[in-house]
């Protein structure tokens, strides 16, 4: 082979640089990829943040008035109780499930607390003085200023639940609609 053999075979010679197969370019792919994920799923989190819920207004009451609030949750299914066997032997008038609720001398007479009984609290202050502006509702008006009133409001129909309400300030002159001044405490279930 002469010099200029050995020219020819040269030129014809091509060097190509090949990487290691080390996994560099894979760990870059992987962690991209991962980077991603994360900050699609923190968008995900951030666009689906539910809002925070609000206290229990009925977590804000004293014992007394928590016990006021039991002992009408209770009246509640005690008058549906009285309207369906007023309805169910014939002297109630039904018009369209529409219940003649009972007034509030005949949850006196069945002993329906907290309507019946003594209007003296635990602390030995006087009571509530309950009122029966309209049918199928019960105003609680507080002896005492300190303690706020309460409504029993039951619904339009016997298949509606009762709602509780309670309010700090003067009783308006149509005290059975609750307005922005009546606090809803919590509805029968």
């Amino acid at each position: 082979m002469t010099n200029s053999d050995s020219g020819r075979q040269s030129a014809h010679i091509r060097s190509e640089r090949v990487r290691p197969n080390n996994g560099q370019q894979e760990s870059l792919w992987a962690f991209l990829t991962l980077a991603l994920i994360l900050l699609i799923s923190a968008c995900g989190v951030w666009l689906n943040q539910a809002p925070v819920p609000k206290a229990a207004a009925h977590l804000k009451l004293n014992t007394e008035q928590k016990r006021l609030l039991t002992q009408l949750s209770s009246a509640a299914s005690e008058i549906r109780f009285l309207a369906e066997s007023d309805l169910s032997s014939g002297h109630g008038i039904r018009i369209e499930n529409s219940p003649q609720w009972p007034d509030l001398e005949t949850l006196i007479a069945f002993g329906v607390p907290p309507f019946a009984g003594s209007s003296v609290n635990l602390s030995g202050n006087a009571g509530f003085r309950w009122l029966n502006p309209k049918p199928g509702c019960f105003i609680g008006e507080n002896a005492s200023a300190n303690a706020g009133h309460f409504m029993l409001l039951m619904g339009e129909h016997l298949s509606q639940p009762a709602q509780l309400y309670s309010r700090q300030t003067a009783l308006a002159s149509e005290p059975c609609h609750p307005d922005a001044q009546w606090q809803h405490q919590l509805s029968e279930f």
